[in-house]
């Protein structure tokens, strides 16, 4: 859910440019084939760890047979002694058994800190593959050409980014929250002679233009989105946030200074980009 990409109109204002279904197709196919041998690393990086793990148990029960028979042959040892040499052994706990127990304790964290680390880092691939997984076998699909053929498809507007979206690509927490802050002006023409009311905005039928700093809030909004989307289960990306080419411009538009932030110099178009269903 995002903007359409701002290009220049006679230098003077910033304006979207809708992307290409044949991209978005072509993309799609990419994402499907990069995902096929994602998902095959992981399930080799997922092997060598369970082996790994697997090695070190070993080395565990290992290290408790060890302390075990270690211990059993100082009990035999203790019994056969004579009274003397019980006496004389008397120094040999605070000397040589504290050392032998620290070390024992020592090898046992160790071994538990490396399991951990490597079940954490199985658990990492594992989320990682399962949200890959959701992007395969999944159809694209937009919202049309126009704002009725969207709501017959069951798409939301989301003024966020001036797109019409299937609902899992649909973010309406953030939505809520844009709406909730929104303090910008609508105009339908750059000379600022028409204004639109936010709820007529808010209907997602017009190209409007909006001042400078609406565009950086649409940018700052994305990026949040794309975060919450990749650790959720059921949100997905639609085709304009999963192009790189939109992240860069947004990081360019945020260094420009040129630019008054509460000036109308921006038009924004409807759009209806693909969402994976």
């Amino acid at each position: 859910m995002r903007y359409q990409h701002f290009g220049d109109i006679n230098t003077s204002a910033d304006v979207h440019v809708p992307i290409d279904v044949a991209m978005q197709h072509s993309m799609s196919q990419r994402i499907s084939l990069r995902e096929g041998k994602e998902l095959s690393e992981q399930a080799s990086a997922q092997s060598q760890l369970v082996r790994s793990f697997l090695s070190m148990s070993k080395t565990v029960q290992a290290v408790i047979t060890m302390k075990e028979a270690i211990s059993y042959s100082r009990s035999n040892e203790m019994k056969e002694s004579s009274l003397d040499e019980r006496e004389a052994s008397t120094l040999l706990p605070s000397v040589s058994k504290p050392r032998l127990t620290r070390r024992f304790q020592a090898a046992i964290v160790a071994a538990y800190i490396v399991v951990f680390v490597l079940l954490l880092i199985n658990t990492a691939l594992l989320l990682r593959a399962r949200s890959d997984s959701r992007l395969v076998n999944k159809e694209w699909s937009d919202c049309g050409n126009n704002p009725q053929e969207a709501r017959d498809r069951g798409c939301k507007f989301d003024i966020t980014n001036f797109s019409w979206q299937h609902e899992p690509c649909f973010d309406q927490e953030l939505t809520d929250e844009f709406v909730s802050t929104m303090e910008f002006r609508f105009f339908k023409e750059e000379n600022q002679t028409t204004e639109v009311s936010f709820d007529e905005a808010l209907q997602g039928e017009l190209d409007l233009w909006v001042p400078w700093e609406l565009h950086m809030q649409h940018c700052l909004y994305a990026w949040r989105q794309m975060h919450r989307s990749i650790g959720s289960s059921s949100r997905q990306l639609n085709s304009q946030l999963l192009d790189f080419n939109h992240t860069m411009h947004c990081g360019m538009m945020l260094m420009r200074r040129d630019r008054e932030m509460k000036g109308i110099n921006t038009k924004v178009l409807v759009n209806y980009p693909a969402c994976q269903i």
